[in-house]
């Protein structure tokens, strides 16, 4: 909280609200972030909603539909930027001998941007390609 009150913007990475789904692509639950979340919207920070778009992962309808159904429950979130999945950290991967678990996850296309952008422009945000 104390660093909270000389914070002016908060960008808030959302993948999942559903704790399992999280849990199984993170490796964490997300109970402390939305917790977190929830307390920033309580003491009207300004929130930008950032959301990594990982086809075949998080990109689905019932997916996008419930992180909007969560982020209009707060009431206070306006901005939301869109993120699409890249592969710019691989090289990284490689040079660290890790291995990179995602090589079959396609890019999101430009149409499928788009089309979630729409989706999420439909509950009233503002909606960002990029961010």
């Amino acid at each position: 909280m104390e660093i909270a009150r000389n914070v002016d913007l908060f960008l808030y990475d959302l993948k999942f609200i559903d704790d399992l789904k999280h849990i199984h692509y993170t490796g964490s639950s997300n109970k402390i972030l939305l917790k977190n979340l929830a307390t920033l919207v309580d003491i009207k920070k300004e929130i930008y909603i950032r959301i990594p778009i990982i086809p075949t992962i998080n990109d689905t309808d019932d997916e996008i539909t419930s992180i909007a159904n969560y982020i209009s429950s707060l009431n206070h979130i306006d901005k939301i930027d869109l993120l699409p999945y890249h592969r710019i950290g691989k090289e990284k991967y490689s040079r660290l001998q890790i291995p990179y678990r995602m090589e079959h996850i396609p890019e999101p296309s430009q149409n499928q941007m788009e089309e979630i952008k729409g989706k999420l422009e439909s509950y009233g945000f503002n909606v960002s390609i990029g961010g």
